[in-house]
């Protein structure tokens, strides 16, 4: 997924639109363009409840892997890892696809496209309380930290009322599938680091002032994928990407968050400097400052 793909799914507020325009075209525009997007089929209320509870399943499952590997040594994880990929399939299996045709116009010349997509960010319907049982401590301490109104705030204080929970099914997928091959090799570690991803990486919609930290943080995580397949170029964008939105949150909080921020600007520039020399390393870096972005929010 793509940063402009990304932006397009955060603004979706609901799964599964059934017909939208996005026209931007006004008078004497130089260029204008027009998103439409049309459902082969319509889910009913009910099909998209029942998504919803598998893409909560998935997590519940990610959190029974973690716990075996805690106290059990893994003994039982591999089985719960392959439970949340057989629900990834039924997910898939069930999700309708979308034809997106796109128009863009200027002057005389016109641009057009076709594509059929599938809208893979499941939005959770349980209670935020619920699902904050099944995802990483520092999320429930960032819940309750809500309604901190402290001119003030810390790294990660900012106001966090009228949160809302998706979960990416293709990337839950991806450290799924990390897992399973880890444990297999019996690698219980990598295993744990890999289901850790998959929690970190719900999306979590909060107040406009920490959107910029949740795009800077898939930034991160598109970056350190790039690094892992050698694709340095694409690397060094993310990262460019992520400094961007750490930029604007610096300029929206308070001092104390800002010298914070302003020390992963630093560490990001840094990595970005040396991903051909550090190679291997590199992505382990990158994941190393998107750990500890995922830690404050």
């Amino acid at each position: 997924m793509n940063r402009i793909s990304y932006m397009f799914t955060i603004a979706l507020s609901a799964l599964f639109l059934s017909t939208s325009v996005v026209s931007h075209a006004l008078a004497e525009e130089r260029i204008s363009s027009q998103i439409k997007t049309n459902p082969q089929i319509q889910l009913s209320n009910k099909e998209k409840q029942s998504l919803s509870l598998a893409a909560e399943q998935i997590l519940r499952q990610v959190y029974e892997a973690r716990d075996d590997i805690k106290y059990q040594g893994g003994t039982h994880a591999l089985q719960h890892v392959q439970k949340g990929l057989e629900l990834v399939k039924i997910i898939d299996n069930a999700l309708p696809e979308y034809d997106v045709h796109t128009t863009i116009k200027s002057g005389s010349s016109t641009y057009q496209d076709t594509e059929k997509q599938k809208q893979f960010v499941i939005p959770l319907y349980g209670e935020l309380d619920e699902m904050f049982a099944v995802l990483p401590p520092v999320q429930m301490a960032k819940h309750e930290a809500a309604g901190n109104q402290s001119p003030e705030k810390g790294l990660g204080e900012a106001e966090v009322r009228d949160t809302r929970t998706f979960l990416n099914v293709r990337d839950a997928q991806y450290y799924l599938e990390q897992a399973a091959a880890n444990l297999q090799n019996k690698d219980v570690n990598q295993a744990d680091q890999s289901l850790a991803t998959l929690q970190n990486n719900v999306i979590h919609e909060f107040s406009e002032v920490d959107l910029p930290l949740l795009r800077a943080r898939w930034n991160l995580m598109e970056a350190a994928r790039m690094a892992v397949h050698n694709d340095y170029h694409e690397a060094k964008g993310f990262l460019q990407g992520a400094v961007d939105q750490l930029e604007i949150y610096k300029s929206e909080v308070g001092r104390d968050a800002g010298k914070t921020t302003q020390t992963m600007i630093n560490e990001i520039r840094k990595v970005s400097n040396t991903l051909r020399e550090q190679k291997e390393a590199s992505a382990q870096r990158i994941t190393g400052i998107w750990d500890k972005l995922a830690s404050s929010l």
